[in-house]
């Protein structure tokens, strides 16, 4: 099977084509629902190409919960959810009609703190400096001796 001219001009042109629709779908859903939530929010940062609009937002969790309340109310779904107790969540918003996805949205929590949760003992070894005569030492205390001179200074 070879691909002809035609068939590759075809292809570049129905790729072209799914591209500027794509184009004038994000020009339009920017409008109406990006600039509300980020006037809303206060709190975010975005930027768009030719394939989505990338939405960058620091933030609590009811930011997220206004975020996926205006995604949903516009028929928007994310290709994944959101863990409890992460920091951080990321996921593709896409209309389950196209095959596209048009928002890319990478949420981070204001709100997270270290938190201690447990203690632990170690046992480490600690080591003296001796200097002198070293009689009997215990056995469990390891003695490293370096070669001494003929001549002490003390």
């Amino acid at each position: 099977m070879s691909i002809t001219k035609d068939d590759l001009v075809k292809s570049v042109n129905a790729d072209y084509d799914r591209r500027r629709d794509n184009v004038d779908n994000i020009h339009r859903y920017f409008d109406s629902i990006i600039v509300p939530l980020a006037q809303q929010l206060n709190c975010c940062r975005v930027w768009a190409d030719c394939r989505e609009i990338n939405f960058s937002v620091a933030g609590t969790a009811n930011d997220l919960v206004t975020i996926f309340k205006a995604m949903r109310l516009s028929g928007f779904v994310p290709d994944n959810r959101p863990k409890a107790g992460e920091p951080s969540f990321s996921a593709r918003f896409k209309r389950p009609n196209e095959d596209v996805s048009v928002f890319y949205l990478a949420f981070s929590s204001t709100v997270c703190r270290r938190v201690l949760v447990r203690k632990e003992m170690v046992e480490t070894p600690i080591y003296e400096t001796v200097c002198g005569e070293v009689e009997a030492a215990p056995a469990d205390v390891f003695v490293e001796s370096a070669p001494v001179a003929d001549e002490v200074p003390f």
